[in-house]
């Protein structure tokens, strides 16, 4: 097998994690559930950035391959029963995590799944350059918005949802429905109805 790319966040990089996978640039977009293949075409040609919820899942997928890969050269050198029994039933585990991992949804459902995340911080600062609201449409689940907008904000620790309405949390992230944009608009996408909200703070 050909060299397992740790770090997945170059357009070659991404290339061989999918081909690694298997998958074709429509398989690994229905991974991923973003609209088409037109996004990955678009990565993998260096065209647009490739996002970090995207990165993270990839490099989750080739840690979980090369797992695999090692657990099942050391099944084929062992020599003991007991042992054999044990290395198999931790295969079947990875097994199951990388199948999970790369679950196709139906192809209907693949562009329902994403939606428009906006992150508010309460009370803004209006201290400039700082920001104080950041938007990311798109992304299939609270932990990839999370993970994109603790870079934007600059939260070395990371963000952590609260378990409960904190009024003392610095942010406000808002969910919300993710639909097509009218043609011509410069950004495919608009946000939609407001789904749930969550109270964030910043991991202590």
């Amino acid at each position: 097998m050909t060299d397992l790319p740790e770090i997945v966040r170059s357009p070659e990089a991404l290339r061989a994690a999918r081909q690694a996978l298997g998958l074709s640039a429509d398989g690994l977009a229905r991974m991923l559930r973003v609209d088409d293949d037109a996004c990955i075409r678009r990565w993998e040609a260096g065209v647009s950035a490739i996002p970090g919820p995207v990165t993270v899942v990839m490099e989750a997928a080739m840690n979980y391959l090369a797992k695999r890969t090692e657990i099942a050269r050391l099944l084929e050198m062992t020599g003991k029963d007991a042992d054999q029994a044990a290395v198999l039933s931790i295969l079947r585990s990875v097994d199951d995590g990388l199948e999970t991992l790369m679950r196709l949804p139906p192809v209907k459902e693949a562009a329902r799944e994403a939606h428009w995340y906006h992150l508010w911080r309460q009370p803004p600062k209006y201290t400039l350059p700082e920001k104080d609201d950041w938007s990311v449409a798109g992304e299939l689940s609270l932990a990839g918005a999370l993970v994109y907008f603790e870079k934007h904000v600059g939260s070395s620790g990371g963000l952590l949802l609260c378990d409960h309405v904190d009024l003392a949390a610095e942010f406000i992230l808002e969910k919300r429905e993710l639909l097509r944009a009218p043609p011509g608009t410069a950004l495919g996408f608009r946000a939609g109805k407001s789904l749930q909200k969550y109270h964030v703070k910043r991991r202590s």
